[in-house]
């Protein structure tokens, strides 16, 4: 018989030792793609979300999950499905890297490419295109990342808890990327209810809205850019920006560059939003 149980085990941390540069202080990684169901962070909400959706009936066994992502968390739900019995449908920019294609094809997922450069509320867009197929295709289950309160809900329980007791609350910074804003919003809320001195600093792309939504109370308007993972062209309800104490803007060649220091310096592989995060650095 098929063991349908999966569970999110402690991911270690790392510290870097030769891409710190000036930094004064101590600098650790989350190491995330020991997560066993699809290698990331996103992991982490994608279950949390089908464990909820399933406790509560809103999908039912044979049914059809569908979501929009840039990758990560499209890849987790496909995993998710294989293992469980479902279909699942991933709508995606057309931005995102072919393995990523890949990857959720290769795990049973229909993916289907959606222009990058239409607004976000364009029936063309992928976020569009998943409400319409949710709203068509019967049994089916709408993630919705970007305005489920489970998804910062989920890093509330599980990767602030873990953060904490890894670093016995010896911790001044947290610095992550802001997507749907989920993971940032969720792990900085556990940690400043346990020190509220802690510094929450999310790290957003050229192009994206968030860092003039942040400092200057305004949206701007959005370009295309080649970071996945990180920014966005609307602001979603899973961010919740009270938690934030800033906000950074990291350029395309400027993540990239990192991401392969990365490698060379501390001997990981590392994706653009990583890189983005340590440039500040």
């Amino acid at each position: 018989m098929i063991n349908h149980e999966i569970n999110i085990e402690k991911t270690p941390l790392k510290e870097f030792v030769n891409i710190i540069n000036n930094f004064k202080g101590k600098l650790f990684a989350k190491l995330e793609f020991y997560n066993k169901i699809a290698g990331s962070v996103k992991d982490r909400a994608a279950l949390y979300m089908v464990d909820d959706a399933e406790r509560h009936g809103l999908i039912k066994p044979g049914g059809t999950f569908i979501e929009s992502s840039a990758g990560n968390t499209g890849a987790a739900i496909a995993a998710i499905a294989k293992i469980r019995g479902y279909k699942c449908i991933i709508t995606a920019p057309d931005k995102i890297s072919k393995e990523k294609i890949s990857h959720m094809e290769g795990l049973g997922a229909k993916v289907i490419l959606c222009p990058t450069d239409v607004p976000a509320n364009s029936e063309y867009s992928y976020y569009e295109q998943a409400k319409k197929l949710s709203d068509t295709i019967s049994n089916s289950f709408y993630f919705n990342q970007y305005n489920n309160s489970k998804n910062p809900e989920a890093y509330y329980n599980t990767l602030g808890p873990e953060i904490w007791s890894q670093t016995n609350g010896n911790i001044d910074y947290l610095i992550a990327g802001i997507g749907t804003g989920g993971t940032i919003s969720g792990t900085g809320k556990f940690l400043k209810e346990k020190k509220p001195k802690i510094k929450i600093i999310a790290v957003d792309a050229v192009g994206s809205i968030y860092y003039d939504y942040f400092h200057n109370h305004e949206i701007s308007k959005p370009s295309v850019y080649k970071i996945e993972g990180i920014g966005e062209d609307f602001i979603p309800g899973s961010i919740d920006f009270s938690i934030i104490d800033h906000v950074v803007q990291i350029s395309d060649k400027a993540a990239f560059l990192t991401a392969r220091e990365i490698f060379t310096k501390e001997g990981l592989f590392a994706g653009g939003s990583s890189g983005a995060i340590l440039t500040l650095l």
